[in-house]
């Protein structure tokens, strides 16, 4: 029973960080998203 619940607990833990580091890469690529089109602005804007 114990290594049932061992096994559960790291499989848990392993999608959890999957889940925490593509929330994370969606918040990066949004950030360079938004620095992208902040830099095409203040390029169209000269």
């Amino acid at each position: 029973m114990h290594a049932l619940w061992r096994l559960f607990f790291d499989s848990f833990q392993t999608t959890t960080r999957l889940v925490k580091s593509r929330f994370w890469f969606i918040k990066v690529a949004e950030k360079k998203r938004a620095l992208m089109n902040t830099n095409i602005h203040f390029l169209a804007g000269k």
